[in-house]
């Protein structure tokens, strides 16, 4: 700083917003309650009721004239410096800075007008650091002062916006393990659009004519003040989210105060005289939300005001706010305390994130000097609170707030509420009463035959609103709670070596398992997706419900066409025909939908449909009740699991959120086609997938929450592997429709003609034509793939999902792969569904890709090492888990102890075994707070592929390919240190050499399949897996490799 910060006079504050309001209690020392701050200024201001409308009241207190309080802060600060015998050559200057616009727009323009503050007046805007709850009112901000200083000149305001150079793309925070994105901050161009001059500062500077000093990053000197814990940072340009603990770009607005005293008296004349006595100075600092420590800022301020040491100028006062609420903040309360007073403010104006904890020890501790900072408060200061002051007159505003008391004249005159002699109530006699009746009887039976139709009634009222508003909702959750005590009870009686309500405890799972499919089915709808989350961890249960969980196939009868109609007017406002320009009736300019619906599922059902432009397209149409039954079926689903947790020791609760939240979105149409945009860029940027995997482009202008519309695939179902094989028959260098996204061959059939629409059933015609000529003659060519190719391709997906990407598609069963052939011969794989993905943060994707290379390498050291940062206390169960076949680079110590036992002990022990899988579980799951949610559905994305894999007959080495990618994402991770890539890359060369033995074990499978003597390496790892863990007292249902 080249000179001091210049004294000024005088200092008024005036809070637009804060997190607090108190419109009711009395003014503190030294601050007023503005017109619209207090209850009482509201209520005077109010407009007159007509004489005698409502007695003797005059107004009437209108609580929309009360300001808000908000997560947030902004305040108005006036500074004065009066002209005399030491400011003589700069006279009477007014400055005003406007400090933060506090969350969001509207509640910083109706406190702004509610106080009737005077926006006209101000030069400046300071955001304090680049946080929504201080800059969301800032766009709103900018154009109401332009638009006062226009009114007020009669020319085009500009006011000046100061802000630092660093702004970041998003902030946020983290919330266990997940991260929580703030709003974006408002950008440069957006604040110079609305006519505002930018200035852009990361260092100390002056404003205002040296009033006002805004200060540059603020160091860290104190212990105990760590600024945001969990605070995180987005940058657009690594694509990745940072911590950001310290928020280097907070800034703090403070000036000199002069500190004057004035006195009134009376002059010759009898009109009032002021006198100004000059007594001290100070320091009065405005913090936003002292991340960089409300200590740390305040000795910044003395520092940077002081020139260094230079001057001895005091700290007067510390206004805004201190972020000491927060339970991570709460321990830095006792020494900024005590640092505090040792610092020894006049004035503490505490707001916005200092917290009633930190407001308590300050009064305590300080008692007197503590000033709110509530919305609508405005203070003044004109002289300093010292002790050694002169006596003098109250100061002119005091003056002003003292009530006119009535004179006693005015008091007679007011009329009496009540001008009769009081009189006290008297219990009436008992004659007045008249002769006492008896009172009637009715028979008890007759009693309960009227509750018990008031009851019926009341039940069949409540049936009918349910059904016809709630989709059944209330019914639903009835039923699934009434069944849930039913199987908890059965189980908690009879679930003992020797039940004594069942022939034994596979009994009891079979009755409980046929109890809990038909209330799936029952209930259908999302009941069905939660059928298929737990299908995902069926390993942990008994076989019985195995075998129940895997016939949880995602299909249901379809809506009417009325239902379907429904959804797109509640959705678009408009009906079918206008929405998607097509014709029932055979229009020839318009395009033609099918009534009756190709697939439907749980909670979907899709139609084709030609556009007027040509366009064949897929609309995903969700079934009308969802939205009404998600939430009530989510709710219940977490309620069951939690009791059962709880009661049974299953530890599965803390995964249901995550699964809930999964299951949630799946019902959000838009988020679908932002997953399926987002893995077609993924894809077009990768050379080695670019030309081999497609997704079908989505319409967004004919989709909304509900209803989805993407491009029409051609192909062939994953599962028909005779179509998939069979010769080729539709030309040299020809591709199958489609491919690729070539425009469909013109239909085999033409459409149904006006006539034939009218003469048929719209609701049951088939109008898509059907494109069969690559089939040949009696369509008995295919596609002729190689089914090594398909494979490949598909693993080579998945797998670039998982280590590449981190973007993972996690319902890869075949009915949501087709397949095409190219022109050149080889396949294409086309992936559609993209409801259900997640996301891995990219330290936990380069953690996963480390656990797969250290599983085929066998590298025991650093598999511990990485599952023990899961939480994960043995180590060789999860890889056996994860590869779906037993680990035998570990300590063998589980499988040891299994092989120890015989038999006739493993079967004599069921109950005992299954006791001892849970355990195995919860050694698995270990510390649950570590272990990453994403490793559900990524266990079911390894474990559909591995069932595709096996049921196309294993024609590729699968776990090769899967830890190859994993290798060489490593290698090639753009975040890692050259020296580190450099590393791994070669540690790749050397994991490809060591991968020979596992292609030995493959190619020995295969020959030994080719000549019939035993299934391919996946059949292998079945029984395998089956053994492992019929050993550990589970057992496997065939079904549960197929996904």
């Amino acid at each position: 700083m080249a000179s001091l910060v210049q004294e000024v006079d005088s200092l008024d504050i005036q809070v637009i917003i804060d997190n607090e309001l108190d419109p009711i209690s009395p003014a503190a020392p030294d601050t007023v309650q503005m017109t619209g701050g207090s209850m009482g200024h509201v209520a005077m201001s109010a407009p007159r009721l007509q004489p005698g409308s409502r007695g003797d009241a005059v107004k009437e207190l209108r609580m929309d004239h009360l300001c808000c309080s908000a997560h947030g802060l902004s305040i108005m600060v006036w500074l004065t410096s009066i002209g005399g015998e030491q400011t003589a050559t700069r006279g009477d200057v007014k400055r005003t800075v406007l400090f933060d616009t506090g969350p969001e727009e509207d509640v910083w323009e109706r406190n702004a007008n509610r106080l009737k503050a005077d926006v006209a007046q101000v030069d400046l805007i300071m955001l304090s650091h680049w946080h929504r709850d201080h800059s969301g009112g800032m766009l709103k901000a900018i154009k109401t002062i332009n638009q006062a200083k226009q009114d007020k000149a009669g020319k085009g305001g500009n006011v000046t916006v100061d802000l630092h150079p660093s702004r970041p793309d998003y902030r946020g925070f983290l919330m266990g393990d997940k991260i929580i994105s703030l709003e974006a901050d408002p950008c440069f161009e957006e604040i110079t659009d609305l006519g505002a001059t930018l200035s852009l500062n990361d260092e100390a500077h002056t404003v205002l004519e040296d009033m006002f000093l805004i200060s540059g990053e603020i160091p860290r000197e104190t212990s105990y003040e760590h600024g945001v814990k969990f605070g995180m940072r987005y940058d657009k340009a690594d694509g990745d989210w940072f911590s950001d603990e310290k928020i280097a770009d907070e800034r703090f607005l403070a000036c000199n105060l002069k500190g004057i005293y004035i006195s009134v008296s009376l002059s010759t004349a009898g009109s009032p005289k002021l006198t100004r006595h000059p007594t001290g100075k100070g320091i009065v600092l405005f913090t936003g939300c002292s991340h960089a420590g409300v200590v740390n800022t305040s000795r910044h301020a003395l520092k940077l005001l002081n020139n260094g040491g230079e001057t001895k100028v005091p700290l007067h006062a510390v206004v805004g706010g201190y972020h000491l609420a927060t339970p991570h903040d709460s321990k830095q309360i006792e020494p900024t305390v005590k640092d505090l007073k040792t610092l020894d403010p006049a004035v503490l104006m505490p707001g916005h994130c200092t917290g009633w904890r930190a407001k308590f020890a300050i009064e305590q501790h300080m008692p007197g000097r503590l000033v709110p900072c509530t919305v609508g408060t405005k203070y003044l200061k004109r002289q300093p609170a010292m002790a050694a002051a002169p006596a003098r007159a109250p100061s002119l505003w005091r003056f002003a707030r003292c009530p006119r008391q009535p004179t006693f004249t005015q008091l007679r005159q007011r009329r009496f509420v009540h001008p009769h002699e009081f009189r006290p109530l008297v219990p009436p006699s008992p004659s007045s009463l008249g002769k006492a009746t008896p009172a009637k009887t009715y028979p008890r039976t007759r009693k309960w035959l009227r509750r018990l139709f008031y009851v019926s009634l009341a039940t069949g009222a409540i049936f009918v609103v349910d059904r016809q508003f709630y989709a059944s909702s209330l019914t639903r959750t009835t039923r699934t709670f009434g069944l849930g005590l039913l199987v908890a009870v059965d189980y908690k009686i009879n679930f003992r070596p020797n039940p004594p309500f069942a022939a034994s405890i596979a009994a009891v799972h079979q009755r409980n398992a046929e109890r809990l499919s038909d209330l799936l089915r029952h209930n259908g709808g999302l009941y069905l997706k939660i059928g298929q989350a737990i299908a995902m961890q069926s390993a942990i249960l008994p076989p019985e419900f195995q075998k129940m969980f895997s016939r949880m196939f995602d299909d249901a009868p379809q809506n009417s066409w009325k239902d379907v109609e429904k959804v797109i007017k509640e959705d678009f406002g408009k009906s079918v025909e206008d929405v998607f320009g097509v014709s029932f009736t055979g229009d020839p300019t318009k395009g033609v939908m099918e009534r009756k619906a190709r697939a439907s599922a749980s909670v979907a059902q899709v139609h084709w449909a030609r556009l007027a432009d040509g366009r064949e397209v897929a609309i995903k149409i969700q079934k009308r009740e969802i939205a009404a039954q998600v939430e009530w079926d989510l709710w219940a689903f977490k309620i069951v699991s939690y009791i059962y947790s709880k009661w049974f020791d299953i530890p599965f609760y803390n995964l249901v959120p995550f699964v809930s939240e999964r299951l949630f979105l799946e019902t959000d149409f838009e988020n679908e086609a932002k997953n399926g945009e987002q893995m077609a860029e993924f894809v077009a940027n990768e050379p080695r997938l670019r030309n081999r995997v497609y997704i079908p482009k989505v319409y967004h202008e004919l989709s909304s929450k509900r209803v989805m519309t993407a491009e029409w695939i051609e192909g062939v179902r994953l599962w028909d592997k005779e179509a998939l094989t069979r010769p080729w028959k539709g030309g040299w260098h020809e591709g199958s429709p489609g491919s690729h996204g070539t425009p469909l061959d013109p239909p085999d059939k033409k459409l149904p003609s006006r006539e034939e629409l009218a003469r048929k059933s719209v609701a049951s015609l088939k109008i898509k034509p059907e494109r069969t000529h690559w089939k040949g003659w009696k369509e008995r060519g295919g596609l002729g793939l190689s089914l090594k190719d398909v494979m490949t391709t598909m693993v080579d997906l998945f797998s670039a999902q998982m280590f590449l990407w981190g973007w993972v598609h996690c319902d890869p069963h075949p009915g949501n792969i087709f397949v095409r052939r190219k022109p050149n011969g080889k396949p294409e794989i086309v992936l559609i569904d993209h409801g259900l993905y997640i996301q891995m943060t990219p330290k936990f994707r380069r953690q996963y890709a480390t656990f797969w290379k250290a599983l085929l390498t066998l590298d025991n050291k650093t598999l511990k090492d990485v599952v023990g940062q899961w939480g994960v206390n043995n180590p060789d169960i999860f890889a056996s888990a994860t590869l779906m076949r037993p680990y035998r680079g570990g300590n063998l110590s589980t499988q040891k102890g299994l092989e120890k036992l015989s038999k006739e002990e493993r079967q004599n022990r069921s109950y005992e075994m299954q006791q001892a899988a849970r355990k195995a579980i919860r050694e698995i799951l270990g510390d649950e707070t570590k272990w990453p949610r994403e490793l559900i559905f990524i266990g079911r994305n390894l474990r559909i592929v591995q069932g595709n894999n096996q049921f196309l007959g294993s024609p590729v080495n699968r776990l090769k390919i899967t830890a190859t990618w994993a290798s060489r994402a490593l290698a090639e991770s753009p975040d890692m240190p050259l020296s580190e890539r450099i590393r791994n890359y070669a540690g790749h060369v050397v994991f490809r050499l060591v991968l020979f033995t596992s292609d030995v074990v493959f190619y020995f499978t295969k020959i030994r399949q080719m000549l019939g003597l035993g299934g391919g390496m996946e059949d292998d790892i079945e029984k395998q897996m089956k053994v492992m863990a019929k050993d550990m007292g589970v057992e496997l249902d065939q079904d549960l490799f197929q996904g």
